[in-house]
């Protein structure tokens, strides 16, 4: 198979995630934009331009970033007019991966960000379980009237 073709499980696997030789130097990958960054050269591309939200604005907090102080959505979110509306979902297959240890730190952490939304911004983190979020959030964005 493709291991007797192409040699190790290392190679494989790199390849697969497009990491083989061809793309390794000073120009590729996260190691390249680094060394560009270093050496001052502008590798970061800027953000595009976004308009304000419309009236209603809704952000969704997802696990790996579960931030307040410096969170762009947020920022941008809160000159909505009408309001901003925080969410967090538990999604039921992240939720069974997860050992009782490390689910307890998440539930934690998703109450810690509840209680700093609400002393700090004034805004409710709505907290639902579900099989999955994006369609969780987007019945939530109805539900809430949400523009953006």
């Amino acid at each position: 198979g493709a291991l007797a073709a192409g040699g190790s499980r290392r190679r494989l696997r790199q390849r697969q995630r497009g990491l083989g030789r061809a793309r390794s130097g000073r120009g590729a990958g996260v190691r390249g934009v680094l060394s560009r960054c270093a050496a001052g050269e502008d590798a970061v591309l800027p953000e595009p331009p976004v308009s304000d939200p419309a009236s209603k604005a809704v952000v969704w907090f997802r696990t790996g970033d579960l931030r307040v102080s410096d969170h762009p959505g947020l920022a941008h979110a809160s000159k909505a007019r009408d309001g901003v509306a925080c969410c967090y979902t538990f999604e039921l297959r992240e939720v069974a991966r997860l050992s009782s240890r490390r689910l307890a730190k998440l539930r934690a952490a998703v109450e810690a960000l509840r209680l700093e939304l609400e002393s700090g911004w004034g805004a409710a983190l709505h907290v639902a379980v579900a099989e999955d979020a994006a369609a969780e959030v987007h019945t939530f964005c109805q539900r809430f009237g949400a523009s953006d």
